[in-house]
């Protein structure tokens, strides 16, 4: 299961009246939050912007800058933080152990739902939930972006949220994509009243590899 190397790295972000998940992760030495371009609609690519963290059962207000990838199909985006928000836990990226089969684990805060942080072990941030899932399906060699897809129900705000594996019981989590939604069942149901159609979750979550964010220019 997930332990405080990843947890205490995931973050409740809102950025106008968008809401989502984000973690942390360092790159030449800078603290970044990672979350999904979809969060950001209006934002442009180097934009600097206002966004909110929960901490302390409030939002509290930050600077940041926004980096996109350049190919819009890869929902990722990269904050630029003024100042580190978590512990740099040493923590592995990559798509060692991923197989078919794998217990995986995607992490954030569904419907705005959190553990209040009553004990400070996360410094006031609440604590994310954590969902199970199996790894289904692989596309590392099918074009842009790279996905993987789990069977598992995700809700709506874990987009943004990690997905993680641990190799063993006593490694540490290897965080292996970005959470971008569910592929959507469309539903047709004949009543008395008529014909509706509506998407329902499939249960086969869709996650975007985490090695498009070394893709992402910086600057």
């Amino acid at each position: 299961m997930p332990t405080r190397d990843i947890l205490q790295r995931t973050f409740y972000i809102k950025y106008l009246n968008y809401t989502g998940t984000a973690f942390t992760i360092e790159r030449n030495d800078k603290q970044y939050l990672v979350s999904t371009s979809h969060t950001f609609p209006f934002a442009e690519n180097g934009d600097v912007l206002k966004i909110s963290v929960m901490r302390y059962n409030v939002w509290n207000e930050i600077e940041v800058k926004i980096f996109k990838h350049s190919n819009t199909q890869v929902d990722i985006a990269m904050l630029q933080l003024n100042n580190d928000i978590s512990p740099r836990h040493f923590n592995k990226t990559g798509r060692e152990g991923l197989v078919l089969g794998k217990e995986a684990f995607f992490i954030g805060f569904p419907y705005g739902n959190f553990m209040d942080d009553a004990t400070a072990v996360n410094d006031g941030y609440p604590l994310p939930f954590v969902k199970k899932g199996v790894v289904s399906a692989l596309y590392f060699h099918h074009g842009t972006p790279e996905r993987i897809y789990l069977d598992g129900i995700n809700n709506p705000g874990f987009s943004g949220g990690p997905c993680v594996i641990r190799l063993n019981p006593n490694d540490v989590c290897t965080v292996f994509g970005v959470v971008k939604g569910y592929l959507p069942d469309n539903v047709d149901v004949k009543t008395p009243f008529g014909e509706y159609s509506f998407n329902q979750n499939s249960g086969i979550v869709e996650v975007h590899f985490i090695r498009h964010i070394d893709e992402i220019v910086i600057n």
